[in-house]
């Protein structure tokens, strides 16, 4: 089910028209991947729809939506959920301590495809009236802990439990970001005792893999669809007390410039997108060149949506 929210028309909707879809992007293949998919699934309602991919991070593409240059964009619920928590906290001050609290409820998406979980409940409550989300994907974006095999002989590691007696003596680079620099570092802290000597903040995962394989930082954060998470070289760590944020690819869009069909349409991609077939493209894309337009056509054909 779409998680709707208020009816009411804000006058940023009043000035938008929906005759013509824009599907944007961030600048990581991931999200350019995810774009095109829900840009085709879009063109197959009959709407006329374009692309933006590569707008910036994700406040430079939450404006983009504010200002209706595009209409939708694939995020994670946990990355939207502190975001507009964030958000709304620094607006309103006196309803941080709830904010905090409903940043708490991690429960995953059920495998049930059109399962609604508390986190997707939790981000329909925090966003804008004019943002709406549909159904999350199976797909999953998390983030991990990766050093290269050399470190983790060294060190004796397999998790990061075993990582926190080293974390005071080591580097890390790890991506700019709400969730993939302050929430890693925050959950590192909080659930392992773990703070790293030296933190740098990176543009990408690829920038913290490059860090671990050019000897810059002993761990990298990246997240769970990256190549590198699984690459030869590097070994990641477990997740040994479910701490580091994860969530669900979904896709935001204006309140106005989706209808029914084009929602289900959304939804029909949130069934079928699980988390080896995005990180499958992101591979094919990054590393064996392939282009994004080419393996979303191949996906799309084994999938049919």
């Amino acid at each position: 089910m779409a998680l709707t929210g208020c009816k009411s028309t804000t006058a940023l909707e009043q000035e938008y028209s929906s005759t013509q879809v824009v599907v944007g992007s961030g600048a990581s293949a991931e999200s350019r991947i995810v774009a095109t998919i829900y840009a085709e699934a879009l063109r197959g309602t009959g709407i006329g729809v374009s692309t933006d991919l590569g707008v910036g991070d994700r406040f430079d593409y939450v404006r983009a939506l504010e200002s209706g240059r595009i209409s939708v964009v694939p995020d994670d619920t946990a990355s939207l959920l502190a975001f507009f928590q964030r958000s709304n906290a620094q607006n309103t001050p006196d309803s941080a301590p709830d904010a905090q609290k409903a940043g708490g409820e991690t429960a995953a998406t059920s495998d049930e495809p059109g399962a609604v979980s508390a986190v997707e409940e939790a981000l329909s409550r925090a966003l804008p009236q004019y943002l709406r989300v549909s159904d999350a994907a199976l797909a999953e974006r998390g983030q991990t802990l990766i050093v290269d095999d050399g470190t983790a002989r060294k060190w004796d590691l397999h998790s990061v439990s075993d990582l926190a007696a080293h974390c005071a003596d080591a580097n890390a680079s790890l991506v700019a970001g709400l969730v993939s620099d302050a929430q890693v570092r925050a959950a590192l802290a909080e659930s392992y005792g773990c703070t790293f000597a030296v933190v740098d903040v990176v543009g990408a995962p690829a920038d913290a893999a490059d860090a671990v394989t050019q000897g810059l930082s002993e761990v990298g954060g990246v997240t769970t669809l990256s190549p590198a998470a699984s690459m030869d070289g590097f070994t990641a760590l477990e997740d040994d007390h479910d701490s580091l944020p994860a969530g669900n690819i979904i896709p935001m869009y204006r309140t106005a410039s989706l209808g029914d069909r084009q929602v289900e349409a959304l939804n029909n991609v949130a069934g079928e997108l699980t988390t080896d077939d995005l990180a499958g493209m992101v591979r094919r894309v990054e590393v064996d060149g392939r282009s994004v337009a080419d393996v979303v056509g191949e996906w799309r054909a084994q999938h049919g949506v």
